[in-house]
This record gives C-alpha cells, structure tokens and sequence, in this order.
C-alpha cells in the first residue's frame, strides 16, 4: 500500500504540513516567501523567512493587517518546545530591514512568539507583564491578535488579562462576609502573581462560598460584544463524559449570553463560539442559546442582539441587585429579532465582518503611527524646555485662526 504524502515527509516536513492546516484554520493565509501577499487577508503566515545576519530562518512569519506581529518555531512532533524558546525569541529580534519596516515591536522584538510541532502549542505575549510561554490549544486567530493589539494601543499600562489582574479596581466589601473578602482578595492575588495555574479556595460549610465564587467570575469575563477571550481558561473536575451526557459542551454555532455583570453595559453581551474552540463548557455565569438554522444564522442573531431594536429590548429586560445586574433565560428569549431569509442573513453577516476586518486593520496600521507622534511629541516638548530649539519665529501675527511668520 502507498503511504500518504505526509508519511514520506521527513518529520520536520511533516510538522510543517500539520501546522499549515491548523494555521488555515484558525484564519491564517499560509503563503511561501516568494508569493508573499499582504493583502490576502487581515492574518498571513509566510513560510520560511530569512532573517537579519545571524539569525537565521524562521519557519513562519505572522502579519496581522500587513504588519508583521510574530514569528513560529516549527518542530517535530515530540519535541519538548520549552528547549527550542531560545530559537524563536532570536527570530523575534533578528529581524531584517525590510520586516522591520513593516513590524510592530516591543523593546526591539516581536511581541507574538510561538513553538509548535504539530500537536502541541507554545504561545509567549510580549504583552504581558512578565512574558513566559504558555501552552495553546490552537492557534490564536488574526483577530485574537488584532485585539490584543489594539488593547495594548488603547492601555498601554495594562494591555492584557495578566495586566489587568494586577490593577483590579477596589473591592467593594460592603454586602460580603470577612472571609468572602479574604477568598476573594487571595485568589485575585494568585491571579496577579501568576505563579500556579489554578487556585483552591477553602471555606467553612455556610461561610458564602457560591457567592465568593460568583463574584470572582464577575471580575473575570470572557465575553464580550463579539468577542471571545478563548485564553481565558478555566478547568473543570467533572469528566466530559458526563458533561457531554447533560449537553454541557460547547458546540460550534452555539451563542453565549453574559448573564451577570457589574457593568450593565456588558450584560447580555454575546458570541458565537468558533469552529476551534475545542472541548470547552462554561459557567452559570452564561447563557448557552442554541438557534434553529433552518430558519436563523448564529452569526446574524448575535449581531442583531448586539445593536438596534434587539438590543435595546435586553436592556430592558436587564434587572439590578446587591450592584450586580443580569437577565434571565426566561427574558432572553422574550427578545424579538427580524429573521430575513438565510441567504440575506449570511450577505449580511459576510458585509458587517468585511468592514470590521477592515476597521481591525486600519487600526492596527494606525498603532504605530500614533506611538511615533507620541514619541515625536515628547522629544519636541523636551528640546522647547531645555532650550534646544534654535529656530524662532518672528514677525508672528494671529489672528481670525491663521497666522504668518517670517
């Protein structure tokens, strides 16, 4: 019998092509060096790159709207990846001019770093208050990225969850118990050291556990308007056998609804869960709708109930106490929605994700324009107050909004 293509592939090769699938599957436009298209789609990974002298090659470059964000190490399957960081970091620095004119950097280096053999995952954000590699169960979507990038743009103090953890805002203590308080104040100080991975709370029996979990899960939310933070992990003790008996998975299609938040504006924020997101459940915190696709796309009911008349049928729905606010199951669905046929439904979907791709990367462009002008700010400001700006202005005259000046 004639082995398949992949079994003659050396072992190597044969990652590569694994990692060529999983790419295209999570978004990613695979193209060789010598085809490179920056335009073929908001996320392209381009295969074996030449890099600055002394740095070798890297097996994939990734570009986030035209600008390249991260490298890939590719390695056989078995390969312990924690050995080989070394080898992506110096892809990460190690980049040629014309990369770098096209790069986005922190300190010098790329900020998305990853090791993969096919199998398993590495993923290192340069983003993140300490960077350390974390291991992946696919790779992050271009838009994954994308967010992360504008996050980093809009906070650069705390432009991550591991950033953020650290600056919570202050806990308010009045409808808890001490040792709620405790629980609460320990396990978001583990989170902020990121020492261990998972946290075990131990309280007496009628001390107010379920309520000092409910309001840890508050603090941490995945969903978002349209987004789903699939880094935002959690492990659950019960078996997926039994999960999947109850109908506790996850599928592709389903859609997520927020069901409590302290911000209202986040309640019934929701999502559709994407084709990659794996063996997952999720908390009592959200909302699993399951929609009828002979008549409705999940994509299109998630829109329609993030704007306009849907919308504004869950805010009025929304429902506050203890300062916490939420709608039920039984008001989501009293929401009505205007159903066009499937084809209109999917022409619209298609339409609202050119243009927020298109928005995702224009903003992308603009992030290092404005840490530029930033920067060019700061050094005009600090040459005008030491005295280093030797041209002046004369004859100056303003007035009516214009002026003129020899």
């Amino acid at each position: 019998m004639e082995a398949s293509g992949d079994v003659r592939l050396a072992a190597e090769q044969r990652a590569r092509a694994i990692i060529d699938r999983q790419l295209s599957a999570a978004g990613w436009v695979v193209q060789d060096r010598g085809d490179l298209n920056l335009f073929a789609g908001t996320g392209v990974a381009v295969r074996e790159v030449i890099m600055a002298s002394g740095h070798g090659r890297a097996d994939y470059v990734l570009y986030v709207g035209k600008r390249a964000v991260g490298v890939v190490e590719a390695k056989p399957e078995g390969t312990t990846l924690s050995g080989v960081e070394w080898q992506s970091a110096m892809y990460a620095e190690g980049l040629p001019p014309g990369v770098r004119l096209k790069a986005l950097t922190v300190d010098g280096r790329l900020p998305f770093v990853l090791e993969a053999s096919g199998s398993e995952t590495h993923f290192t954000n340069g983003y993140d208050p300490e960077p350390r590699a974390r291991r992946l169960f696919s790779f992050p979507q271009p838009g994954t990225l994308a967010r992360i990038l504008r996050d980093a743009e809009a906070d650069p103090a705390s432009p991550t969850w591991r950033g953020k953890v650290r600056n919570l805002p202050a806990l308010d203590t009045e409808p808890l118990r001490p040792a709620q308080v405790t629980a609460i104040e320990g396990v978001e100080q583990s989170l902020a050291e990121q020492r261990f991975d998972r946290s075990l709370v131990q309280m007496a029996t009628g001390a107010g556990k379920t309520y000092a979990a409910v309001t840890q899960a508050f603090r941490i939310g995945s969903v978002r308007p349209m987004a789903l933070d699939l880094d935002d992990l959690r492990y659950s003790a019960r078996k997926s056998a039994d999960l999947e008996m109850e109908d506790s998975l996850l599928s592709s299609g389903d859609i997520l609804f927020t069901r409590y938040n302290g911000n209202p504006r986040y309640v019934g924020a929701c999502v559709v869960v994407p084709d990659c997101a794996g063996n997952l459940t999720y908390p009592d915190k959200l909302i699993r709708v399951r929609v009828d696709r002979r008549h409705a796309v999940p994509q299109f009911v998630a829109l329609a109930c993030s704007v306009g008349r849907s919308r504004r049928q869950i805010d009025a729905h929304i429902k506050t106490t203890s300062g916490q606010s939420g709608i039920s199951g039984r008001d989501l669905k009293r929401v009505a929605i205007a159903l066009p046929n499937l084809s209109d439904q999917q022409a619209i979907i298609d339409r609202v994700q050119q243009w927020m791709d298109y928005s995702a990367a224009l903003h992308t462009q603009l992030i290092p324009v404005r840490s530029r002008a930033r920067a060019l700010r700061r050094s005009l400001l600090t040459a005008a107050f030491t005295g280093r700006l030797t041209r002046r202005l004369s004859n100056v005259a303003f007035g009516d909004g214009t002026w003129t000046g020899g």
